[in-house]
């Protein structure tokens, strides 16, 4: 009996470390495919998502890559096609608080995006207490700064957004960032120039 329990930890050991290594792997290939994006290649970037996702097992990992898939999208201006995966994607279907505040980001930005500015307002009120845990980190501050932005936009308050994105551009200094405050800048000038 006793052979039998250690057979059975053995065995258990055994699968979840085959499962760490076998995340690890596709993670490690995702952090390749990332330098795509970087270097402003969302079509390939897209397309090694895609033949990921056509071998990967597991739900949790499959769900990952789809929550990462919808990155290129965004950066090719395809945001209905993120919106249909993302709102694929339940709440049981993301674990942690990370890749919660990466899906919120994603969708919250495609719903301003394709003028959804309900769905995106309800979207961000209900995940106040989440952003308030990466407001201001190194991570997602500045995509945080940039829902902060786009919500004093939707509601209108124009010197609220101008002042964030002034702020934001001084935080934080990575090139793609700057690249988005620049876009929400010329969109804001846009807004204030069809109010008057």
């Amino acid at each position: 009996m006793r052979g039998y329990y250690i057979a059975a930890i053995v065995i258990v050991i055994g699968a979840v470390l085959f499962n760490i290594l076998y995340n690890r792997y596709y993670f490690k290939k995702v952090r390749v495919l990332s330098e795509q994006l970087l270097e402003v290649k969302p079509q390939a970037y897209i397309e090694g998502m895609q033949a990921l996702l056509k071998t990967a097992k597991g739900r949790y990992l499959q769900n990952t890559l789809r929550l990462n898939l919808t990155a290129g999208y965004m950066e090719q201006k395809r945001f209905k096609e993120a919106v249909e995966i993302l709102e694929g994607l339940s709440e049981k279907q993301r674990k942690g608080a990370v890749v919660n505040v990466v899906y919120c980001i994603n969708l919250f930005i495609c719903y301003f995006e394709t003028n959804q500015y309900e769905k995106a307002t309800a979207l961000y009120q209900a995940n106040v207490q989440l952003f308030q845990k990466f407001r201001g980190g190194k991570s997602y501050g500045a995509n945080i700064a940039i829902l902060d932005t786009l919500m004093a936009i939707m509601k209108k308050d124009y010197q609220e957004a101008e002042d964030l994105l002034e702020k934001a551009k001084q935080t934080y200094d990575a090139p793609p960032f700057q690249k988005a405050f620049q876009e929400i800048s010329g969109k804001l000038e846009a807004i204030k120039g069809e109010s008057t």
